[in-house]
């Protein structure tokens, strides 16, 4: 009886550590995949509002043709010297961050 309750705690403790480690890993891996920066090939469609603008993708994200992309404070003045006209074709990079709307890293004119 005294070595069933014994095994019974080891297996229990062991099936803790376990399930811990594995919580721990899911947390990683969710944490890892909440901000990622793409670098993206498209068509400038225009401004949306003064802070963001749309473009018309080469290749399709997450089943998307069209993306609106924040233009971020650290390119506003490289993307306004590029003084972008609809039809250009470009090439740029944006962070996603889940839950918000994609910002812009870097741009230019392919």
């Amino acid at each position: 009886m005294k070595k069933s309750i014994i095994l019974l705690t080891v297996v229990a403790t062991a099936c803790i550590v376990l399930i811990s480690g594995c919580s721990a890993q899911q947390t990683k891996v969710n944490s890892k995949n909440s901000n990622s920066t793409q670098n993206i090939t498209g068509t400038y469609v225009g401004l949306a509002d003064s802070n963001s603008f749309e473009v018309t993708l080469d290749n399709k994200i997450n089943g998307q043709n069209e993306i609106v992309i924040r233009i971020g404070d650290s390119v506003r003045n490289s993307f306004e010297s590029l003084n972008l006209q609809t039809g250009d074709h470009i090439r740029f990079s944006f962070e996603s961050i889940k839950g918000q709307q994609p910002i812009l890293t870097d741009i230019n004119i392919q």
